[in-house]
């Protein structure tokens, strides 16, 4: 048999339940200022069909929706393009777990002011709990990170593009370098054979003007020697310059 409750008793338990609930009263009251200042984007989901309870200006700004699109509905009937993204598995498993699930840069598919786009998205879904510690829904905070990613992979593409441009600049100068050592080799081996072709006349031409110059029977006039001197000169020099060659 259940023992009765006094009068005292009943009130006693009532007023505990009333400073419960007014307890809970004020801190959902709490949490709701708390989201609706956040400077980032937060959302509170009840039940198994993720009703959207809750979402500040930050997460409507984040969905590209009006709060009339999405309050008060289940989560996939307000974003069915999420339905196939694993998002139902990831809200099941916090509810079941009770653990929370983080996402860094996870990029989704959303639909945004009529037009589906691609983000990037930092977020976490946090199992939320009672006054008795049960769980009651989920808090969800999330950060969009699609301009910092986008910032992050060009400034990757152009340090690839840099590393290629550096590779192939690096390859052509290698190419030229060799090039240029061919060139300086074929030269080389015409100068070898330019002053070998050359110096063999000019002995020659040294040899007769040796000889004109010391034959008694030759008679040159000051004139003529003179022009014989200049030849020979003119020899000397042109030897001089093969040899420099």
């Amino acid at each position: 048999l259940v023992k009765p409750f006094s009068a005292r008793e009943l009130l006693a338990r009532v007023d505990a339940n009333i400073k419960i609930a007014d307890s809970r009263r004020r801190a959902e009251e709490n949490l709701r200022q708390v989201i609706q200042q956040a400077p980032v984007a937060m959302t509170i989901l009840r039940g198994k069909d993720f009703v959207i309870e809750l979402a500040n200006s930050r997460a409507l700004e984040l969905w590209g929706k009006g709060a009339d699109e999405v309050l008060s509905r289940p989560a996939f009937e307000a974003f069915p393009e999420l339905v196939d993204q694993g998002f139902f598995d990831i809200l099941n498993g916090v509810l079941e777990r009770a653990e929370p699930f983080l996402a860094n840069e996870m990029p989704i598919e959303l639909e945004r002011n009529g037009k589906l786009e691609s983000l990037y998205v930092n977020f976490i879904y946090e199992p939320l709990r009672g006054l008795r510690g049960n769980i009651e829904g989920i808090l969800g905070v999330g950060i969009d990170a699609t301009e910092s990613v986008r910032a992050r992979k060009r400034l990757q593409e152009n340090e690839q593009y840099l590393e290629a441009e550096v590779a192939r600049r690096t390859q052509e100068l290698k190419s030229l370098n060799i090039d240029l050592q061919q060139s300086n080799q074929d030269l080389q081996q015409f100068a070898h054979v330019a002053s070998h072709d050359l110096k063999e006349p000019l002995r020659k031409v040294k040899t007769f003007l040796s000889r004109l110059n010391d034959d008694p029977d030759t008679t040159l006039s000051e004139r003529a020697e003179g022009f014989l001197q200049k030849v020979n000169s003119a020899a000397d020099r042109m030897y001089a310059m093969i040899e420099g060659v």
